[in-house]
């Protein structure tokens, strides 16, 4: 599921996403945060993308992750859509990057308008908070075959209160639960991220 409106984004300071073994679920694991354990630091825009990737029909993307943000609860601004605080998602572009959608999966966001990224300047985007320990979140890419694709896995920090961030890993994309993989990054090796 895509939510219907399309938004332009660029990121706004130097990449802290890094290969990392803090905290990890298995192996190295991709962190967006500090690697000195002070987590991430506010306003915050910073975004982990994939290659461009052909997808066939039904495709899927898996990925293990797990977040320590700013709670999101009781959130509000006034006048702005803001329901949510520091946030995380994960959005798809089918045109070279140019632009990116939210992309849905199998967990729920928790609000649908962050702080993070209104504040940075951006549509209020919806994102998860609060703390979830590893877990594996799966997106059908079905809508989208026969397309080349990039995939993105964003975060976005409001001016005040600092957690430990968002980690990813196993990032997979198959054809039909075949496990034979159309895209695969651990954040081991060869990194493709």
């Amino acid at each position: 599921y895509v939510a219907s409106f399309p938004f332009i984004i660029n990121q706004t300071a130097a990449n802290v996403w890094h290969q990392s073994i803090y905290n990890s679920y298995e192996g190295n694991n991709y962190w967006c945060a500090n690697e000195d354990g002070n987590g991430y630091n506010n306003e915050w825009v910073q975004y982990l993308d994939t290659p461009t990737i052909f997808i066939p029909e039904n495709s899927e993307l898996s990925v293990d992750m797990t977040w320590n943000i700013e709670p999101w609860q009781g959130a509000e601004v006034s006048g702005t859509c803001v329901d949510g605080w520091d946030q995380a998602n994960v959005q798809i572009s089918t045109n070279g990057g140019q632009s990116f959608e939210i992309l849905h999966g199998s967990t729920i966001y928790d609000f649908e308008c962050g702080y993070g990224s209104v504040f940075n300047g951006y549509s209020g985007m919806p994102g998860w908070g609060g703390y979830r320990d590893w877990h594996d979140v799966s997106f059908n890419l079905s809508h989208y075959a026969n397309e080349n694709i990039i995939i993105r896995f964003a975060f976005y920090s409001d001016p005040a209160v600092t957690n430990l961030g968002f980690q990813i890993d196993n990032i997979k994309i198959s054809q039909n639960h075949t496990g034979n993989y159309i895209f695969l990054d651990d954040a081991e090796n060869e990194m493709l991220m």
